[in-house]
């Protein structure tokens, strides 16, 4: 992974520097760095926003008369004690970078290539909206849920960078991964209230440091 992104990343920096100025600040150091910290709490909510259109796009065929889709395998995974859960957190950390960059490298491509950044949108959701189709039994509505969430990897890849798609495909990754359940009288319920105390603590990390010391309600009603 790093590999790849140390032999790309110059090109990157030189053709398409917005994308990785967050990022490069984190890996320099620079937590508190207020684009961190925005990039960190945009993440954590397009990661959010795109959980529930997945699984809602996984509960659709039940809602057609078929059996809905098979769960992830890692769920069954995390399930087995507080080792694979820290061994299921950590893949899903080194995953995500790992598809994060091949996401990125693949849309600068196809911006280079196609020099219009709607263009390469538009061939981005084409390349990788029939993968999603191919797993499941509606493939119309599947695509349909497929080009949304690619559409909201562009928008954040392009407006927001690569730290907060990051931080968005991680969410993602945690909520697919580890059981998360709002009835907290079932037994798994300590493993849901870690996987969402963890995604709070990123949200909420970044929404303070977004603020960059100022006051939360304002500078006039912090003299008042």
């Amino acid at each position: 992974i790093w590999i790849l992104y140390v032999a790309l990343e110059p090109f990157v920096r030189r053709r398409w520097p917005a994308t990785i100025v967050s990022w490069s600040r984190l890996l320099a150091g620079e937590v508190r760095d207020p684009l961190v910290g925005r990039d960190l709490l945009f993440g954590s909510a397009f990661g959010a926003v795109s959980s529930v259109i997945i699984l809602s796009s996984r509960l659709l065929p039940s809602f057609f008369g078929r059996a809905p889709e098979t769960p992830l395998f890692g769920i069954y995974g995390t399930l087995t004690g507080g080792r694979s859960l820290v061994s299921m957190l950590l893949w899903a950390v080194t995953l995500t970078l790992f598809a994060s960059l091949a996401h990125l490298f693949l849309l600068f491509l196809l911006r280079t290539v196609l020099r219009k950044q709607w263009a390469a949108a538009a061939a981005y959701i084409l390349i990788l909206a029939p993968l999603r189709v191919l797993q499941s039994s509606l493939p119309w509505e599947a695509a349909i849920f497929a080009a949304v969430v690619l559409g909201l990897y562009v928008f954040v890849l392009m407006r927001f960078g690569l730290l907060a798609l990051i931080t968005g495909i991680l969410v993602i990754s945690l909520i697919e991964t580890f059981p998360v359940t709002t009835q907290f009288s079932l037994w798994y319920s300590g493993y849901a209230f870690f996987t969402l105390a963890f995604i709070g603590a990123i949200a909420f990390f970044g929404f303070y440091t977004s603020l960059g010391g100022h006051p939360l309600l304002g500078k006039a009603v912090h003299e008042d």
